[in-house]
């Protein structure tokens, strides 16, 4: 744990304060940076939840401004939340006795792991579809519904996400956990054991039980630890332990090992017992990339100096590469990897000084007309309409961004026979008018 920051560590502590988890050996709140502690927080989606849990001696600890940015995302979150549980309603009522659906990740945690819907903040709701052809009616049922579909995956373990238009709010449609897919004896346990949660004041809903939320959430948050808000779920892997009896945690670790899973599920739980102090029911996992990542990635937030935002870019590639095969203790992967990135890097100054040297004209996305062989332009940036004749249309036309300037003059002079010197002045002419941009 001494490995932590001392932000890190003070989080974690006043996290497991909150559920009575032994958390991080800490002695002090002093001598805390609390931008880089505020920084962790919002990163990590956890404002809200620590303005309603933190008694106000420990809010006290923090700086007034503080307090209060966290009091402010708690009142924000708790609008949000009406406005969740308004769509999500809506859409089980779509889904209702036409398709087995069960609620994953924060749709299932918001209302079986947490007190308030504000406490949790929640991007887009999961549910995991029974079968192909359930996942595709589901679809169907709520396109027609009105949800518009993004742009599909290809060999996904969900279809593309669908948005409510009237709520804004993300549903993506499940039909396994991940990518491969898991056997499908683990999916038909999991339907098998389900249970029924109430979404206060509206309904109920159905989630996994206990052992397949464990699963599920440490399977998620291992992932994409990368991007994601690793600490928060990190948290949630622990109040799960803690909150199951003996017997269910043994249960659990028979169930994981039948499954050959254990591995998988041993790493996540391992991390949220070091931050959290959890019991560390699937024993310790052999040390590996994935691993050194993860512990990297507790300390990720929005802003980042370029050297941490290059060592996420490797992460997410070698985690990539571990996802398709590599090896979790392959020295190579990170090796290649840190040479494409290098390489990329060179190539793109490389370009950017060649740009300088020998720039690429490029015209702007102006609305724009033929008349006759002439060309109407509209400069929205200037509020001016411009007429250009047969020549200056040409080299507008032309300039797409992909030639340098001596290389648009030639093509022009080999495509449509406009002289070289007639095209630089006309270059020129266009550069004066900003309609043409370096």
């Amino acid at each position: 744990m001494s490995a932590f920051t001392r932000e890190l560590r003070t989080l974690a502590r006043l996290l497991s304060q909150t559920q009575s988890l032994p958390g991080p050996p800490i002695d002090t709140h002093y001598d805390i940076d609390w931008e880089k502690f505020k920084a962790l927080v919002e990163y990590n989606k956890l404002g809200a939840y620590l303005a309603a849990r933190l008694t106000e001696s420990q809010l006290e600890k923090m700086p007034e401004e503080l307090q209060l940015e966290l009091k402010g995302v708690y009142s924000m979150e708790s609008r949000e939340a009406m406005v969740r549980t308004t769509s999500l309603r809506r859409m089980l009522d779509l889904l209702e006795g036409k398709v087995d659906v069960v609620a994953l990740k924060g749709a299932a945690l918001t209302w079986s792991l947490y007190d308030d819907a504000a406490e949790r903040s929640m991007g887009d709701a999961d549910l995991l579809v029974r079968g192909e052809n359930g996942a595709e009616r589901a679809r169907d049922i709520l396109t027609y519904a009105g949800f518009t579909m993004d742009q599909g995956y290809t060999h996904h373990h969900h279809l593309a996400p669908l948005t409510d238009s009237a709520h804004s709010l993300a549903i993506e449609l499940h039909t396994n956990f991940t990518t491969p897919p898991l056997r499908s004896e683990v999916i038909d346990w999991l339907w098998e054991h389900t249970v029924n949660v109430n979404i206060k004041g509206v309904k109920r809903i159905q989630v996994l039980d206990p052992i397949g939320q464990l699963f599920h959430h440490c399977i998620h948050a291992l992932n994409d630890p990368v991007d994601s808000p690793l600490v928060r779920d990190l948290f949630e892997i622990a109040v799960m332990v803690q909150r199951m009896s003996s017997q269910m945690q043994q249960d659990f670790v028979n169930r994981v090992k039948s499954w050959n899973m254990l591995p998988h599920v041993a790493r996540a739980i391992y991390l949220a017992h070091r931050l959290f102090g959890c019991a560390p029911i699937a024993g310790k996992p052999a040390f590996g990339a994935l691993d050194f990542w993860c512990m990297r990635s507790l300390y990720h937030t929005e802003e980042q100096p370029p050297i941490l935002r290059i060592e996420s870019h490797l992460a997410r590639q070698h985690i990539e590469a571990m996802h398709r095969g590599a090896g979790n203790r392959n020295p190579f992967p990170p090796i290649l990897i840190s040479g494409d990135i290098l390489w990329g890097h060179l190539e793109h100054t490389v370009r950017a000084l060649t740009q300088r040297v020998f720039p690429h004209p490029k015209r702007p996305d102006y609305p724009h007309r033929s008349i006759g062989q002439s060309l109407l332009i509209h400069n929205t940036d200037t509020s001016e309409v411009q007429l250009l004749n047969q020549l200056a249309a040409a080299v507008w036309t032309e300039a797409d961004g992909k030639r340098s300037a001596r290389q648009l003059v030639k093509h022009l002079d080999i495509s449509k026979d406009i002289q070289p010197n007639d095209t630089r002045l006309a270059l020129r002419s266009l550069y004066q008018s900003h309609l043409l941009h370096r």
